[in-house]
């Protein structure tokens, strides 16, 4: 099954690299990231990375109001038509979020297993700076969903919840397999050595759109490049938790 990841990003480089070269770093083969770089200062991807496993848009216009971006879920509506057209499962990989090597592997053998329109496992981990703890979510960064039905509902075009147009009916009608026993490969990354401001840590404010994109900046026009990620492997196995 064709998988497609959507990485939808403000300019945040050093993070993209990382989350690049996470993607790159995957033991499935059949899949590719579509990086959003929503910023207006353009970057480029490096020209050692493969064109079929990556496509990077630089977008910061609405396509249907010409004018900035003022939701996530614009954002995301714009980025999704770009995957494509052979793609069976679309996963949101978030550019400040962890992933083990066999994320995308584990999430396609549940998504097959469950026979629903969407897998995720039960459990995620969360890191709050060098804590880490195990948490059950319905947050969408774990779920990997058909792409007709993301299709179908689309992005809730306001500041904070531009996923539940799609989310919520699968929690609705129980068309989302949650895996009790399903390996945990995703780590929410709440704390970093990579400054960042997340949407959701602000999500009262009503000018935290603004904010994201305002604190997020962290690149001028540098090429995209793989990096070098055996310290974040590394890291990730001090906690001892089994998710390499």
């Amino acid at each position: 099954m064709k998988v497609t990841a959507i990485m939808a990003t403000c300019g945040r480089h050093s993070l993209c690299e990382r989350s690049l070269s996470l993607f790159l770093n995957q033991t499935y083969s059949d899949c590719e990231l579509i990086i959003f770089q929503n910023s207006a200062i353009k970057q480029d991807l490096s020209p050692d990375v493969d064109r079929n496993a990556v496509k990077l848009i630089n977008q910061s216009i609405d396509s249907l109001t010409n004018s900035p971006y003022k939701t996530l879920g614009a954002i995301y509506r714009d980025a999704f038509r770009y995957i494509s057209d052979d793609t069976d499962i679309v996963i949101f990989w978030d550019d400040d979020d962890l992933f083990s090597k066999d994320h995308i592997e584990k999430g396609v053998d549940g998504f097959i297993r469950g026979g629903k329109k969407a897998y995720k496992p039960e459990y995620s981990y969360f890191r709050y700076d060098n804590n880490i703890s195990l948490e059950a979510n319905n947050m969408e960064p774990s779920i990997f969903v058909d792409r007709k039905h993301v299709s179908n509902f689309g992005f809730s075009e306001t500041t904070t919840d531009q996923h539940l147009n799609w989310l919520n009916p699968l929690l609705r009608d129980d068309d989302i397999f949650i895996d009790s026993n399903g390996k945990p490969t995703l780590i929410y990354n709440w704390g970093d050595d990579i400054f960042s401001f997340k949407t959701s840590a602000d999500c009262e404010n009503p000018e935290n759109f603004d904010n994201y994109r305002k604190y997020s900046f962290d690149h001028g026009d540098r090429i995209i490049s793989p990096i070098e990620i055996e310290a974040v492997y590394t890291m990730l196995s001090s906690y001892k938790i089994g998710i390499l």
